[in-house]
């Protein structure tokens, strides 16, 4: 475990130096941002660990672990850009913090080959004073002031509508910094480590961890630093979520043999197969796949579809059909897998003739509207605009006096859009669509989509 702490701490600091290579300011905060939120997990995980077995050759390993923390903390502190100037916010222009990252691995290297000078005294590790654990803890304390100091600038010079996307991340870095100021002095006041201090912290350590990657997640902040393909993160939906309970499992264990808990046989393994049915359910369920599509698009990614790959597989299917209902039918198919609703139908005809439901199932022929008349003031209507929503923010007199003639229409078929299949700017059809599964109203990439 040593081993694997030192691997970590070093990986996190020799990545800094890829900031060497950026120019862009914004870019030094977004992978700072990314480090600690892959830090924040390791580092609670590390504390936990040492709750449970406080072994004295852990000490070195996990100080050194917060030394690159308290580094990274503090690159990502002067990344920071409290004002207009972005030549005040290069962190490696300031040669202490370089020399800051030559000690620590240089502590980190000292501490491989001779152990620190730890006792135990009443279930307590002790620590001298002015030794370099002494001063790693003022290293901590200083980094910690320091972002503290950061933050409440960066706050003050942010706006109205940027504080709302950056409060959660701002909220979590306070706790982070508040935690360690406690935490630090502490140590430095009694010069000892206290089991339960560990835990208090990693759970700060998570909360916090959860508010920042919680901004990060629904106010997109990272969307013009990182772009990971739908396709890689639709596929490792699955493997991190069996991952994420085979961790909960181990930290679950790890907590009840530090506190001398015990759980009954029935209900552990109970506890596991109830687990792996969950995860069973995910693989197996089509909805709660593509509920899980809807959430990653929705909040992930800046635009809900990807157009060309939407494009794309539309065209595969059109591939080698002669007929229009094949035509139909791929369209029908690529609005299904697409759309996150259950009910999409299809108008053809023209203007002059009306426009008849293409289905095969005849029960729906019998259920459903088959024709709408070509003088009919939802066709007239789509003649000139782009779409018709029933839940459309703002309603001119004109779609307010086509939604009270067509209410009827819209609630017997289970519909609340229509968008008009156009051909050389002729109307050749109609396509019906009905609500959200998700519970949530379509917007401009939907209306995009369609169009």
């Amino acid at each position: 475990m040593d081993v694997l702490f030192y691997a970590l701490g070093s990986v996190l600091i020799l990545s800094c130096l890829l900031d060497l290579r950026i120019a862009d300011p914004e870019k030094w905060v977004a992978f700072g941002l990314v480090r600690l939120l892959f830090l924040l997990p390791v580092l609670a995980g590390a504390y936990l660990y040492f709750t449970a077995d406080m072994q004295l050759q852990l000490v070195a390993p996990l100080f050194f672990l917060e030394n690159a923390f308290s580094l990274i903390w503090i690159l990502t502190a002067y990344s920071l850009r409290p004002g207009p100037d972005p030549a005040s916010s290069k962190p490696f222009r300031n040669p202490s913090i370089v020399i800051g990252g030559i000690l620590v691995l240089g502590a980190g290297a000292h501490g491989v080959f001779n152990l620190p000078a730890v006792d135990t005294v009443d279930g307590a590790l002790v620590f001298p004073r002015f030794g370099w654990l002494y001063a790693s803890s003022v290293f901590m304390l200083m980094a910690a002031f320091l972002m503290a100091w950061r933050l409440e600038m960066y706050w003050r010079a942010l706006g109205p509508q940027e504080r709302r996307r950056f409060r959660y991340l701002l909220l979590g870095f306070f706790l982070i910094c508040g935690g360690f100021l406690w935490y630090a002095s502490y140590r430095l006041a009694y010069l000892s480590l206290v089991d339960n201090h560990f835990l208090l912290l990693a759970i700060l350590l998570l909360i916090a961890w959860l508010l920042a990657s919680y901004a990060v997640a629904r106010h997109r902040l990272l969307n013009r630093n990182l772009f990971v393909s739908r396709k890689v993160v639709y596929s490792a939906v699955l493997p991190t979520v069996f991952a994420g309970y085979l961790i909960f499992l181990g930290l679950a264990s790890i907590v009840m043999r530090a506190f001398g808990w015990s759980l009954h046989f029935v209900a552990q393994w109970l506890l596991v197969v109830l687990g792996l049915l969950l995860i069973a359910v995910l693989t197996l369920s089509a909805r709660v796949r593509r509920a899980l599509k809807y959430f990653i698009s929705t909040h992930f990614y800046v635009n809900k579809y990807e157009y060309r790959d939407e494009w794309l597989a539309f065209s595969d299917l059109l591939r080698g059909t002669l007929t229009e209902s094949g035509v139909v039918e791929a369209l029908r198919r690529i609005l299904k897998d697409c759309l996150y609703a259950d009910t999409t139908m299809i108008w053809l005809g023209d203007t002059g003739l009306g426009f008849h439901l293409i289905d095969g199932d005849k029960d729906r022929l019998e259920s459903f509207d088959p024709v709408i008349t070509a003088g009919d003031p939802l066709v007239l209507y789509l003649q000139n605009e782009r779409y018709f929503y029933l839940e459309m923010p703002e309603n001119s007199p004109t779609w307010q006096r086509v939604s009270s003639e067509k209410k009827d229409f819209f609630s017997r078929n289970g519909l609340v859009l229509a968008v008009p299949l156009t051909i050389g700017g002729q109307c050749v059809g109609l396509i019906g669509v009905g609500p959200e599964y998700t519970e949530s109203c379509y917007g401009r990439d939907d209306f995009d989509l369609l169009t």
